[in-house]
Order: structure tokens, then C-alpha cells, then sequence
């Protein structure tokens, strides 16, 4: 009962709306970092027209507080989501990993013995007890190698959404931080050799927007079965004006045809 109030319509729409407000308190404080000025004075007078912008202020009055902003930024985005994935990644990978080493102790050991568990003829029987001897413990050996392998690429999977998100944010945090602080002088004209530092903010912030479409693509290129549900789903919606074709005839004489076959 209680998982079933959990995952009801309105719990969920309470959810969005708490982290929804939760995240505009957090984001609050760029406020105090951000001013509305004027910028492109020659554009200006050249067209005619005055054009703002929200820039940051780093004069001696505003400087403050965009350290301030800077700071908490890079511990509220980078710091805290990172260390915070890193657990729970951590403890999945703990549990996916004594999972398969469960089922690989409840498989080598002694359980259910097959032969018995099934009523055949005794002549059936042996022939069938044979069969497990000799092929049992190469299929056995090739799931445990399959589920080995699952284990990994999921491992590999969640490591790489991490690494992929601290690889997207932290160049523009940092280089915000080392602006605010002074190790990163930028020139109000941008001319010569100070025109990099425009392209590396714009790259930077670039980098931190190409994080939200990153992670399907990680799936996807390490998720067999995220590429298999997606080619599904990709499917049903193009086929979505059709209707399925029904064969209840085939369906019906393949089941009488086995179970006289197991009889």
C-alpha cells in the first residue's frame, strides 16, 4: 500500500513541484552576481539603438559578491551533485556486483536437482542426465560470463555519466572562479591577443548546455538494451497507426502441438 501511494499521480506531481521550487531558491544568488547594463556603445550609436545585457560586475563594489556567487555555484553544481553521484553510483555498482556473486554461489552450488524434478520415462531419464553432463557446465559457464559482462558495461556506464559531467561543468565554474579572483584578466575590447578568452567562455558555456544531451548518447553507445528499447519505442510510434496483426489460429495450434509433444 505504501509503495502504491508512493508512485501515484499526485505524489509525483508534489515531487516536480518541490524540486521545481528547490531548484529556484538554490539558483536565487545569481541575482546579487548579475547587473543590467549597457553594452555596445559603438553598435549603439552606429544603429541608433541601446542594447543591455546581464554581465557580470566585477567593479570593487560588485566583486564580492560574484565571488560569493562563484563559490557557491561550483559547490551547489559541481561539488555536491558529483559527490552525490559517486555514492549512489558506488552503491549500486556494490549491489549489482553482490547480486551476481549471489547468483553465482546459488548456481555452482547444490540446488535443485533438475533430473529429479522433472517425471520422465527412466529410459528418458538417463539420456537426459547425460545431456546435462556434457553440456551443462558450458552453458553455465557462458551465462556466468554473459552477467560478468553486463555487470562491467554497467559499471563503465555509470563511471562515464560521472566523469562526463564533471568534464562539462567544471571549465566554466573554474574559469568563472579565476576570472572572479583576478587570475583571468578580461579586456572589455577583446582585440588581439586577448580574443581567446571569448572563445574559451563560449566554449565553456557551450560544454556546460551539451550536458543535458550527453547522457542518451552514453547509454546508447554502452547500453545494448538501452539501443534495443529505443529502436522499440522508435518503432511503435512509427507504426502507431496500424493496428497489430492477430493470429490466434497459429498461436492456438502451436500450444496443442506441444503440449503432445510433451506428453
Amino acid at each position: 500500500m505504501r509503495v502504491k501511494y508512493l508512485c501515484s499521480l499526485s505524489q509525483a506531481r508534489k515531487i516536480c513541484a518541490c524540486i521545481w521550487l528547490l531548484a529556484f531558491v538554490m539558483a536565487s544568488p545569481i541575482v546579487l552576481a548579475y547587473e543590467h547594463q549597457q553594452v555596445g556603445e559603438r553598435i549603439s550609436k552606429k544603429l541608433g539603438e541601446e542594447y543591455y545585457w546581464c554581465i557580470r560586475n566585477l567593479d570593487d563594489e560588485g566583486v564580492a559578491r560574484v565571488r560569493f556567487n562563484d563559490v557557491y555555484s561550483l559547490v551547489v553544481i559541481l561539488v555536491v551533485p558529483t559527490a552525490i553521484m559517486v555514492f549512489a553510483y558506488s552503491v549500486i555498482c556494490w549491489e549489482v556486483w553482490h547480486v551476481m556473486l549471489q547468483r553465482y554461489h546459488m548456481t555452482s552450488g547444490k540446488g535443485l536437482n533438475v533430473v529429479e524434478s522433472i517425471p520422465l520415462s527412466k529410459k528418458r531419464q538417463v539420456g537426459f542426465r547425460e545431456s546435462l553432463k556434457k553440456g551443462g557446465g558450458q552453458i553455465r559457464l557462458e551465462e556466468e560470463t554473459q552477467t560478468v559482462k553486463q555487470v562491467r558495461i554497467v559499471i563503465k556506464m555509470l563511471v562515464a555519466v560521472v566523469v562526463v559531467f564533471v568534464i562539462c561543468w567544471a571549465p566554466l565554474l573554474m574559469e568563472h572562479m579565476l576570472t572572479s579572483y583576478g587570475y583571468i584578466v578580461k579586456n572589455e575590447e577583446r582585440t588581439g591577443s586577448k580574443m581567446w578568452i571569448k572563445y574559451m567562455s563560449t566554449g565553456f558555456h557551450l560544454l556546460s548546455y551539451f550536458n543535458s544531451c550527453v547522457n542518451p548518447i552514453v547509454y546508447g553507445f554502452m547500453s545494448r538494451s538501452f539501443r534495443e528499447s529505443f529502436r522499440q519505442a522508435l518503432c511503435r510510434c512509427c507504426r502507431s497507426g496500424r493496428r497489430p496483426n492477430r493470429q490466434p489460429s497459429t498461436n492456438t495450434r502451436t500450444t496443442s502441438l506441444r503440449l503432445n509433444d510433451t506428453r
